[in-house]
């Protein structure tokens, strides 16, 4: 805080004038808000407070990406009505499921061996409760399809070769094998930059050629600055 305020360093008096101040010409600020919780005794530890800004500076969803977020919502309702007892309320097992599909496409894999990996999840991920079987069909299913789907062709890597951009086509085989059809991709442009392997300064054409061939849909887009906490968000389309 010294070196961000060297001119307070020295008097109490002098942060209560400064806050005093931001008081009077942002009533809304992030920072005026968290002070007035650390002087109302209401977070007594530097966690709380770092809990606490966390929450106050998250980006908001708006526009498209609060149209996915509740689409995503949705979808959820209906496949928890839909599976009835298979549902599986476990996020961090399904995240990780669908992880796994991914690591095991283009293995040539058999069911036994996608169930002892979902078994494994499980373990790792532990549920309270054991999964019944239905629960454990519904994993192994899911993991199942994902690998079927990550091995699937398209089009689109036709009309990138004729295109002859190697970076394209790159960038392209690389979202087909780490995502499917409807997940969300978030980075930042220099995390695309590193999965990609090129410049950092063309990642935003990249993105763009593959929104004209119908490829991927931008939920968001990013802010620029690496404080910012908002990154460009995708859907894959195709």
């Amino acid at each position: 805080m010294y070196w961000t305020y060297p001119d307070y360093e020295r008097s109490y008096r002098l942060w209560q004038d400064h806050f005093a101040d931001e008081t009077k010409s942002k009533p809304k600020n992030i920072k005026q808000k968290l002070y007035l919780r650390i002087v109302n005794r209401e977070l007594t530890s530097l966690n709380d407070v770092y809990v606490e800004l966390r929450n106050l500076t998250k980006p908001k969803h708006r526009g498209k990406a609060l149209k996915h977020l509740k689409q995503k919502t949705a979808q959820r309702s209906y496949v928890k009505e839909r599976d009835g007892k298979a549902f599986i309320d476990n996020d961090a097992l399904i995240s990780s499921a669908k992880y796994t599909a991914q690591e095991l496409a283009f293995t040539n894999v058999n069911r036994k061996k996608i169930a002892a990996k979902a078994r494994d999840l499980v373990l790792i991920h532990g549920a309270q409760e054991d999964l019944n079987e239905d629960q454990t069909n519904n994993l192994v299913d899911l993991i199942n399809r994902r690998i079927v789907k990550f091995e699937a062709m398209d089009r689109v890597e036709a009309i990138i070769i004729k295109k002859r951009d190697k970076n394209l086509l790159f960038l392209w085989v690389n979202i087909k094998l780490h995502y499917l059809v409807g997940d969300t991709m978030v980075k930042s442009q220099t995390e695309w930059s590193q999965f990609v392997g090129c410049r950092n300064a063309i990642i935003p054409k990249l993105f763009k050629d593959l929104i004209k061939l119908g490829a991927l849909q931008q939920i968001q887009k990013g802010k620029q600055g690496s404080t910012s906490g908002r990154a460009s968000s995708y859907t894959r389309v195709l």
